[in-house]
């Protein structure tokens, strides 16, 4: 699908920004250093529209949301990753999924000593090298083997149902429209990082997924909505709200489909998000140019609807 049309490769960066938990203007600091480089010149017509030209790639961590809402804060930092970890990647391998093209992208640096042209000869090597590169198909794995108990969480039985019963007030006193409470699970893991990846992109494949490796961490990212896009100073964005499993029988899966598409509350509930979105966007769009193109539509993925 065009959602998930382009998947990106790149290593090596030019140059890497941080913000870390604890310092101050996150925003101020990340603008200067976007104000390092700018996209001049003529680009290859031959790209495909809405393909990413090399630049910067990373994450923006959740916790990053105190710098911009005022929210009470009281959850420990346990985990000290960068709140904003940035690569800027002046050459990159694109794969074109609708096209089954391969295409390879180099930025040139004025001032730099690396011509484009070796940046290409670096990334022709590096696709050489991985056609020697053997992988085994990992196995599905089978829930049914999983010992929970290893798994590590937050919050006991008697604390969740308390919380979920003051939520359940909350909205029925008309203090809130939506909480979304969780929980965070832990377990130990003594595999690569890296094997994990495939083995999500092999049986349940998201269009934004990704891996990102620090060295000191990884991340893999398993998700199948797009938060934010923007293109020629369009902004994009699709919630998705409701879903119902998928498996290998077509009868189950047709009536849980019937049922996603009739069900009054995941029609609440979207209804609710495209307002928040629109309000959210209307923050910072020009008045009057919000519109909702594609109201509702089923999607499906390998393991729901």
């Amino acid at each position: 699908s065009e959602q998930g049309r382009f998947s990106y490769f790149a290593c090596e960066p030019i140059e890497v920004f941080e913000f870390l938990a604890g310092n101050g203007k996150p925003f101020e600091k990340l603008q200067q250093v976007l104000n390092k480089y700018k996209l001049v010149g003529s680009v290859s017509d031959s790209l495909p529209g809405g393909v990413f030209r090399g630049g910067w790639m990373g994450y923006f961590s959740y916790e990053l949301g105190s710098y911009i809402e005022k929210l009470p804060c009281n959850t420990v930092d346990d985990i000290p990753l960068p709140l904003i970890q940035l690569c800027f990647y002046d050459r990159l391998i694109c794969y074109d999924a609708l096209k089954k093209k391969v295409w390879l992208i180099a930025l040139e640096i004025e001032g730099e000593s690396e011509s484009v042209e070796e940046k290409f000869c670096r990334l022709e090597k590096a696709i050489a090298e991985s056609g020697r590169i053997c992988l085994d198909t990992p196995e599905r794995g089978h829930v049914d083997g999983v010992d929970a108990s290893a798994m590590a969480c937050n919050m006991n039985k008697a604390y969740y149902f308390e919380s979920f019963r003051r939520i359940k007030k909350y909205i029925y006193d008309g203090d809130v429209y939506q909480i979304n409470f969780s929980q965070r699970f832990c377990a130990d893991f003594d595999g690569r990082s890296i094997d994990l990846f495939l083995w999500q992109n092999q049986y349940n494949p998201s269009p934004f997924g990704a891996f990102i490796d620090n060295g000191d961490f990884q991340i893999i990212s398993a998700s199948p909505e797009l938060f934010i896009r923007v293109t020629d100073g369009t902004i994009t964005t699709r919630p998705i709200k409701g879903t119902r499993p998928r498996g290998s029988d077509e009868g189950v899966n047709r009536k849980n489909q019937l049922d996603l598409f009739a069900d009054e509350k995941e029609k609440a509930e979207l209804n609710m998000i495209i307002d928040l979105e629109r309000n959210d966007l209307g923050r910072i769009c020009r008045y009057g140019s919000i519109k909702v193109t594609e109201p509702r539509t089923i999607e499906n993925y390998p393991t729901l609807f």
